[in-house]
């Protein structure tokens, strides 16, 4: 079921704890602005279930690159691919598309 892909299931299911690559502005869209210029890096490490938050609007605290707003970093995940690396907590997450389309790949 897609259900479980939604940010709510995400957040509160086992995969929730998992480390994902977060890259700012990539892949570069064309409505893209400039980049902001402060924050360390372009790349960042996050839990899975704080990128959820961050995606709902609710920046968490207890990340420091995520925790604040900024209009200028849109922070992306991009290379995020679970089915990739299964285990115990991918196990339950089904694939985003129809398995017709995952052999053509």
């Amino acid at each position: 079921s897609m259900a479980a892909w939604r940010l709510e299931a995400l957040r509160g299911a086992a995969v929730g704890d998992q480390i994902v690559p977060v890259d700012d502005c990539a892949p570069l869209r064309a409505t893209d602005g400039p980049r902001a210029g402060s924050v360390q890096s372009r790349s960042i490490q996050a839990k899975l279930w704080q990128l959820c938050d961050y995606a709902r609007g609710l920046p968490p605290p207890c990340h420091k690159a995520l925790g604040r707003v900024d209009v200028h970093r849109q922070w992306r995940v991009a290379r995020w691919q679970p089915w990739l690396h299964a285990s115990a907590a991918t196990a339950d997450l089904p694939a985003p598309w129809p398995d017709s389309q995952l052999a053509a790949v």
